[in-house]
């Protein structure tokens, strides 16, 4: 805001309600304001920079997971995540009675995974995905505009790896071919 020249003092106050409100990222807001565009925009850019990079995931933790996995570890050391920042852990797992290993992940087709025999996509629109997240009680701020801009940024993420699917499944659990894929997302706009 301050390198396009929209930042003044009111217009920080008002953001500061907006991010109390959690309604900063929500378009609608923005339709009178062209400074709130600004944010938004610089948002959405930084938050697409971010998520599914290295930033954000440790792919080489993973791909070294995956590693030992194929070596025949018998035990792995695997993170849990919690609901708050604070809560992450590792829990050694036994896999010695495993000889398959599923990661179902949004960025399990990333070029920065290694060690993926077959990847599949999981397939659902941003829409599908609110619906299940809402049904399994993901998180309580599953229908918040930031989390339709995360999960619209994770779609294209998801679009663009999909070609790279040696399995697509629908919703529905049909298998898919690319072209099908690619028919269905158009007619549901995606």
């Amino acid at each position: 805001m301050l390198r396009e020249g929209v930042y003044t003092e009111q217009n920080g106050g008002a953001l500061q309600r907006l991010w109390a409100a959690e309604v900063d990222a929500d378009p609608s807001a923005a339709l009178d304001e062209p400074w709130l565009q600004v944010y938004q925009a610089a948002g959405r850019k930084a938050l697409a920079g971010y998520l599914g990079t290295k930033h954000e995931q440790d792919y080489d933790e993973l791909s070294a997971i995956l590693a030992a996995f194929k070596s025949g570890q018998k035990s792995l050391w695997l993170k849990r995540m919690g609901r708050t920042e604070d809560a992450r852990w590792y829990d050694e797992v036994d896999f010695s009675e495993i000889s398959v290993l599923v990661i179902e992940w949004t960025h399990g087709n990333s070029d920065l995974l290694r060690g993926v025999d077959i990847p599949v996509l999981l397939n659902s629109t941003p829409e599908e995905t609110r619906a299940h997240r809402r049904a399994r009680g993901r998180d309580g701020k599953t229908d918040s505009a930031f989390t339709t801009m995360v999960l619209e940024i994770e779609q294209k993420e998801l679009d663009s790896c999909a070609h790279k699917a040696k399995m697509i499944v629908s919703k529905s659990g049909e298998l898919l071919s690319y072209e099908e894929y690619r028919a269905l997302m158009d007619a549901q706009g995606v």
